[in-house]
């Protein structure tokens, strides 16, 4: 974060007010992503007295720690000071975790005078405040004074967290290549958290067997260098990259080499901006992070309900900007409308428009997208409530042009297991939801109590349970950032929930295009990953993942797997249990697993599909095979 008021427009979903103050971020003159500060911000009157008991309100950037006003010696602690005759008070905001009040308790406060807040005072034994460890560009500090109609000051400063200093790269290759094909071969200097550094340099290629015509160094410009590889005959490439003067290593997800004309695309669509009411970081960065940082192929916004208009009242998470209402929604789905539309390449990325749909009425979220550009929004009359209640999401299905994904099906926020509640699959038809959201930022939604639990579970709301209630779907991971950062290795997030890796969706299409790509997902031609771009291909018979046909009793199981890290562990799971295992004493970067089940078939429609896991405890889940009797 820089001290400057950096120059961005004004953003038309947010409130603004006449009042002219001043408000300026004082010291540290840089901030720098994971480290501790004191932050000092000072607020100048320019237009009408404050009069004793009016206040002014004061947010922290999205992602910094919340203020915290009852113990000295910590973390967070903040305190105000005035000028001379005036004595303030800050206290918390309810309903508003980044925000304080400033209230006067005596005295005025005129035009020219100027007080002062100091965010993690260390004054009397607080380490400060720490700064988030996810870098990201003028990030809005709001103020306001108090009114029946808050509108923030338009000299709230927008404020920048830098990446911290390099620690290691990240090098990344297609996730399949055709034999001979040229691709591109792209190192990302990063630093602990998976942010970029903007570093100049020279790195060197360890490994240049791993394909003809492979330079000796990749030249490093704002932190990334990219080079041309091309594939060999045959077999699976990693490519490893070393900085001589630290130690810095680096190496590429696996790269096969396949003659077939399907290849695998990596992308993150679950991903939250500051168009969102609880996230932060700009719509573009989200995409440039996608695309620059975490070398993925396709992206999207799924920010909360911008595409519902004619809702009423405030958009009211504890996260939230006051005075922020649903009538901000029609400015805010034209700029995730515009940002896809500027952004997407296709044949180097993609982007899709979408949105999360999470109406507080209902148990369970759905993510929206569209195949078009410019999707018309939805209109809701009457009521909104009623609406939800009695068309939930009908209006979505009247065209195969909207793809509709449930995620973390079992969640209820709060911790414990619980009976009732969660997503009911069935309020829309398979065909309309092809595919669920199976892990993210909030843990796994396999099965009840699994390794990476949601923070609060419902029962029988899993994927598993829908399975066994006959529903037919394939999986995908997402990320669920509210930090603009899909594709990001760090382990956390700005909520308790956020506390794993960001998931991955795997998709194996024709070409890069949105088509190609909407297709193969409706299809359920696809895999999730808890992040790492592992190659998996499983296949029953002559059924790949996601598909359905008929066999009775030879039934021949087939799993091909190539991780970033050692393979430990491939299970198969038939009609919800394990049926068998490749557990290895030593275990292999590239895995071929085969496995006959002669039991046959149990029910009308049985299904299979496989789950793998690295080294480092990281998975990845195929979509489903049907098979029928």
């Amino acid at each position: 974060m820089s001290r400057e008021n950096e120059a961005r427009p004004l953003a038309p979903w947010l409130p603004w007010s006449a009042d002219t103050d001043e408000v300026e971020v004082l010291r540290p003159p840089e901030f720098v992503a994971g480290t501790w500060t004191e932050v000092e911000i000072a607020i100048t009157i320019r237009g009408r007295e404050i009069e004793p008991g009016q206040r002014l309100g004061l947010g922290v950037p999205f992602g910094f720690p919340s203020p915290q006003l009852d113990d000295p010696s910590s973390d967070a602690y903040t305190t105000a000071e005035g000028p001379e005759g005036a004595e303030l008070a800050l206290s918390p905001m309810e309903g508003r975790e980044h925000f304080v009040w400033i209230t006067v308790q005596r005295g005025k406060l005129k035009p020219g005078d100027t007080l002062l807040v100091h965010y993690g005072d260390r004054s009397a034994g607080s380490p400060g405040v720490r700064l988030p460890k996810r870098s990201l560009r003028q990030m809005l500090l709001p103020c306001f004074r108090e009114s029946d109609t808050p509108g923030l000051l338009s000299s709230s400063p927008r404020v920048t967290v830098r990446p911290n200093k390099p620690a290691g790269f990240r090098v990344h290759l297609p996730g399949t290549a055709r034999p001979g094909e040229r691709v591109q071969l792209r190192v990302v200097a990063q630093d602990e958290y998976g942010n970029c550094p903007a570093v100049s340099g020279r790195v060197e290629v360890v490994n240049r067997d791993a394909g003809p015509d492979l330079p000796t160094e990749i030249a490093l410009e704002h932190g990334r260098g990219d080079s041309l590889l091309q594939a060999p005959d045959r077999g699976v490439v990693r490519v490893c990259v070393r900085d001589d003067k630290s130690g810095a290593e680096g190496v590429s997800n696996p790269m096969e080499i396949a003659a077939g004309d399907e290849h695998l695309f990596f992308g993150d669509i679950h991903a939250h901006t500051e168009l969102s009411y609880d996230a932060g970081g700009s719509i573009d960065e989200m995409y440039e992070y996608a695309r620059d940082v975490a070398g993925l192929d396709f992206a999207a916004a799924a920010d909360h309900q911008t595409a519902i208009a004619g809702l009423r009242g405030k958009c009211g998470h504890v996260g939230g900007i006051p005075g922020v209402t649903f009538e901000s929604m029609p400015p805010r789905w034209e700029a995730t409308c515009d940002a896809a539309a500027r952004l997407h390449e296709p044949g180097r990325f993609l982007t899709f428009v979408g949105f999360e749909f999470a109406p507080h009425e209902f148990d369970g979220h759905r993510n929206v997208y569209w195949l078009d550009d410019h999707p018309e929004m939805l209109h809701a009359s009457g009521d909104i409530r009623e609406w939800l209640r009695t068309r939930p999401l009908e209006r979505l299905m009247e065209t195969e042009d909207v793809l509709v994904i449930p995620h973390h099906p079992p969640i209820m926020w709060r911790a414990g297991i619980e009976e009732g509640g969660g997503l009911d699959y069935s309020d829309l038809p398979d065909a309309a939801q092809p595919i669920v959201e199976i892990c993210s930022k909030h843990g796994t939604s396999e099965y009840l109590n699994n390794e990476r639990p949601l923070r609060g579970q419902c029962r029988e709301s899993f994927v598993l349970d829908f399975l066994e209630r006959g529903h037919k779907f394939g999986f995908i991971g997402g990320s669920d950032t509210h930090l603009a950062n899909p594709g990001s290795p760090l382990r956390e997030g700005p909520y308790a929930t956020l506390r794993f890796r960001a998931g991955l969706a795997a998709v194996w299409a024709t070409e890069l295009t949105r088509e190609a790509i909407w297709e193969a997902l409706r299809a359920r031609g696809c895999y999730a990953t808890t992040g790492p771009k592992i190659v998996l291909r499983f296949q029953v018979n002559d059924l790949f993942m996601g598909e359905e046909g008929c066999a009775w009793s030879a039934r021949a199981i087939r799993v091909e797997a190539h991780g970033e890290t050692p393979i430990i562990l491939i299970e198969i799971v038939k009609n919800g249990r394990v049926v068998a295992r490749w557990d290895p004493h030593r275990p292999r970067l590239d895995v071929a697993f085969e496995w006959d089940d002669s039991d046959g078939a149990e029910r009308e429609t049985d299904y299979y599909y496989a789950r793998v896991r690295q080294h480092d405890g990281e998975w990845a889940w195929a979509s489903p095979v049907w098979l029928r009797r």
